[in-house]
């Protein structure tokens, strides 16, 4: 898990941090910055409010409020085998510079959403970045799409559905949730069975198949610890887990990472503020034990231990005695890196065509595939690409970090 930036509450951080998953150990790491033509120094500026996202064996870090201030939004690139990072030399329509903003990857494209501008303006507009060409293009579309807003949630399903959830508007709290179908570029309100989430921003979600994980959040008066799941496929909100008042989920501005460890799923939190800013790691098993899932490490035994020193190694021990989601434990896993590909390779076959019988689509094109034509038809040039590396899960850092992991190996990306 890569670590980087936030707000300690003095100041904004530009350092960069790696979490080891399998140890539960910070990874020493010193990474340099490569100097750039267009910019007069070659140090990563501090900041927060940012996204990451994983591609291949790099990490894209995307806009966020730095110090000093800038009008446009940059794009930073970090590879985690030499720990060097780049500015990536963006071309196009370049989007006003942001926080709180979205972004989600479709193979080597980027699909950006909302946020706030340095002027403390919400936003609404919608961009794609492609990162095979440094190339940023205005995405069109039609429909009654969702307010200006930041502090939102995303997710990509299956390539194809962009989903809106939350944020804060110019007035109120949302809690509001908006589908964009890539085949039509439509985007819709989607309409909801049962209890839902009350109006929640600063929460942090993870997409594992066809459940979305939304936690914590709130308003400005009351902050929420609670674990959603949206279900995709039904349009169905149900609540998943309540921790304790101590968890960080409890804090704003923590980031969250799923990831598989012998066939469970487990959300990975770091850091956020509460009235101090936090380094802690607090681990989310999922569970299934009658339909429900639980924040504890194993059935009939204590409570997870929500505070963990990082320096310990209890976090495979604790996962080790879990009973497995799935029931596919004979076949041998040596890492996190291995069950993370076999389980994603096996989700996106099982779910190839369920995105069809949902939403009635005929057309059988990814969105990758879509945007690439788009980039192709406007003949920008191509650079080599990266969809042959190894995953990474990416994340940002304490106050107002945002984390995202890709799980989902697709093809072209």
């Amino acid at each position: 898990m890569v670590v980087f930036g936030g707000d300690s509450g003095h100041q904004l951080l530009d350092d960069t941090k790696m979490l080891n998953l399998e140890k539960l150990t910070w990874d020493s790491t010193t990474p340099k910055v490569l100097p750039s033509p267009i910019r007069s120094t070659s140090k990563l500026p501090a900041c927060k409010g940012h996204c990451m996202v994983s591609w291949g064996n790099s990490v894209i870090l995307v806009g966020g409020r730095s110090e000093p201030a800038t009008d446009r939004l940059s794009v930073w690139s970090f590879n985690t085998e030499t720990e060097i990072w780049s500015l990536m030399e963006a071309k196009g329509d370049i989007p006003a510079a942001r926080s709180g903003h979205t972004v989600t990857r479709a193979g080597a494209t980027l699909i950006l959403f909302g946020g706030e501008d340095a002027k403390g303006k919400k936003r609404h507009d919608l961009h794609m970045f492609d990162l095979k060409s440094s190339t940023w293009l205005p995405l069109n579309y039609k429909g009654s799409g969702p307010s200006p807003r930041s502090n939102h949630v995303a997710a990509l399903y299956d390539d194809r559905v962009l989903l809106i959830f939350g944020g804060h508007s110019k007035s109120k709290t949302l809690n509001d949730l908006f589908s964009l179908d890539f085949e039509t570029m439509v985007w819709s309100r989607v309409k909801t069975n049962g209890p839902h989430p009350s109006p929640r921003a600063d929460c942090s979600g993870a997409l594992c198949g066809t459940k979305w994980y939304i936690t914590g959040g709130g308003s400005k008066k009351k902050r929420q610890a609670e674990t959603w799941v949206f279900d995709v496929l039904e349009s169905k909100w149900t609540v998943r887990a309540v921790p304790p008042s101590s968890s960080i989920t409890t804090k704003k501005g923590f980031s969250m990472v799923p990831l598989y460890h012998r066939d469970k799923i487990v959300l990975v939190a770091f850091g956020g503020n509460k009235k101090d800013p936090s380094d802690k790691v607090e681990v989310l098993v999922v569970l299934q034990n009658d339909h429900s899932y639980s924040w504890r490490s194993a059935p009939d035994v204590d409570p997870l231990l929500y505070e963990y020193s990082p320096s310990t190694k209890e976090l495979a021990g604790h996962l080790n005695k879990c009973a497995p989601l799935y029931s596919n434990s004979s076949v041998a896993r040596h890492s996190l890196a291995s069950t993370v590909e076999r389980a994603s390779r096996e989700e996106h076959g099982a779910l190839g065509t369920s995105l069809h019988r949902k939403y009635g689509q005929v057309e059988d094109c990814s969105l990758a595939q879509k945007l690439e034509k788009l980039i192709d038809d406007d003949k920008y040039d191509d650079v080599d690409d990266c969809s042959s590396c190894p995953l990474v899960v990416s994340c940002s850092r304490k106050i107002s970090g945002k984390m995202l992991t890709t799980k989902d190996q697709v093809e072209g990306g």
